[in-house]
């Protein structure tokens, strides 16, 4: 393996799986011998625990959350991402820079406003996107007995679902991230369907390189 990790990045509105897809990869490539960190945003740290609790309070300011979310990813690049990547290590990160630019964005700054806050980030070798409709989202998230907050509306999520689905054009026109590899994978889909799809992806990604 190189001597500098890959940064995978997975992506999706809640209810999507992305979670337990996540845990799928991280068993799949520690199976075949990978050395694999996988984390998660926001985190459980205090500024984590501080957008939790902003967002399920409702009515929150997205140049507020931008900040906030920079400063938790500021705490988790720096004491977990960049030491593991410079280990080697395969990083999974449950949400990262984004879920920022895709969220925040609908109602507050641009993505230039953004990634200039997240300057500080590395950029993902791949971002996986699990697509999966709006309707489908609130369904899950209510059979999970989940709260349904201001980010779980059907009219907000359809903003999401277009946003995210736009989201790898839309950065290609930024540097550094017209190299990262971006795949959209249908979530409507069985789970191993699903992950068969994202292990073919990362197999591609990680081909020769132990």
């Amino acid at each position: 393996m190189r001597k500098k990790g890959y940064l995978i990045v997975i992506e999706g509105m809640d209810g999507s799986g992305k979670t337990t897809q996540a845990k799928l990869l991280k068993k799949y490539l520690e199976s075949k011998g990978y050395p694999v960190v996988l984390l998660k945003e926001p985190t459980d740290g205090p500024k984590g625990r501080l957008i939790r609790m902003k967002l399920e309070n409702g009515n929150v300011d997205q140049f507020d959350l931008m900040r906030l979310y920079a400063e938790d990813r500021y705490e988790n690049v720096t004491n977990n991402i960049i030491p593991a990547l410079n280990d080697g290590k395969i990083v999974i990160v449950d949400r990262y820079v984004p879920s920022s630019l895709v969220y925040q964005s609908i109602n507050g700054p641009s993505l230039e406003q953004i990634l200039e806050a997240n300057r500080f980030a590395p950029i993902p070798d791949m971002v996986i996107i699990i697509d999966i409709a709006e309707e489908e989202a609130i369904r899950r998230m209510q059979n999970e007995n989940k709260r349904r907050d201001a980010f779980e509306r059907k009219e907000f999520l359809k903003k999401v679902k277009e946003k995210y689905l736009t989201l790898p054009q839309e950065l290609k026109k930024f540097s550094g991230w017209d190299k990262t590899r971006f795949i959209i994978v249908n979530g409507m889909r069985k789970q191993e369907e699903v992950f068969r799809e994202i292990k073919k992806a990362v197999d591609e990604l990680l081909g020769g390189q132990r």
